[in-house]
């Protein structure tokens, strides 16, 4: 619904409006995404919705689409840099002799029962 809401807005303010808005409209736009990430229970979608609302009120339709591109590219390098290695191959028993058994990594585990 609120994603809705700013797609009709852009679409209404690109069509009709200048493209800068003025400094009033700008500073108003940015407070408001201020207010929203410093909610008590922050929602990121509601973060992300109102900066990207006032990317498009304080820089025009253009410049906000690029800024998004840009959010975009960082998240996913900052999430590729994230990724985990990948886990190595679980130990497989080979044999059972004694009181032990041996996997293919040459560990040595407690037999357990007979």
């Amino acid at each position: 619904m609120f994603k809705l809401a700013i797609s009709i807005y852009v679409v209404a303010y690109s069509a009709g409006a200048s493209a800068q808005a003025s400094q009033f409209e700008c500073e108003r736009a940015q407070r408001n995404a201020a207010t929203t990430a410093s909610s008590i229970h922050p929602d990121r979608g509601a973060i992300a919705a109102a900066r990207r609302q006032a990317d498009v009120i304080c820089f025009g339709p253009a410049r906000a689409a690029e800024l998004e591109r840009e959010r975009i590219r960082a998240a996913a390098l900052r999430d590729a840099q994230d990724t985990p290695p990948p886990a190595a191959h679980p130990a497989t028993i080979t044999h059972c002799a004694g009181g032990f058994c041996y996997t293919d990594r040459g560990d040595a585990l407690p037999r357990i029962g007979r």
